[in-house]
């Protein structure tokens, strides 16, 4: 199935399963059928991560979704510059299915090679 708007959404969010509550808040119980949800996500540096100085939250609608893998985030950090920008706004689109025995969400992002960063 491809993505809404022949876009590719090609970076993946990592750790959802963490977060399956909040994507089931935001787009509902997963069915049998894969299911798109187009939205807006805001990208947070987590300075103070105390998993990963370099970590990368990634919110939609207020609820944490997800963070960029290690490797993502690393490269998101440069291509952003400056450190005094914390937030970030991107397209991304919530795939939800609902397996024989599992629901699964999955969020990708449309990373654009220029930035929007939100006004703190």
């Amino acid at each position: 199935m491809p993505f809404p708007h022949n876009r590719s959404y090609a970076t993946k969010v990592v750790g959802e399963s963490h977060y399956e509550g909040n994507l089931r808040e935001l787009c509902g119980q997963a069915e049998a059928t894969m299911r798109q949800y187009v939205t807006t996500a805001i990208l947070t540096l987590e300075n103070d991560n105390p998993y990963d100085c370099n970590a990368v939250r990634v919110d939609i609608r207020g609820l944490t979704v997800g963070h960029l893998s290690r490797a993502d985030a690393v490269i998101f950090r440069r291509r952003c510059g400056s450190p005094n920008r914390a937030q970030f706004e991107c397209d991304a689109v919530i795939v939800s299915l609902h397996g024989e025995a599992v629901c699964d969400y999955g969020v990708r992002l449309e990373l654009p090679d220029l930035l929007r960063p939100i006004t703190l």
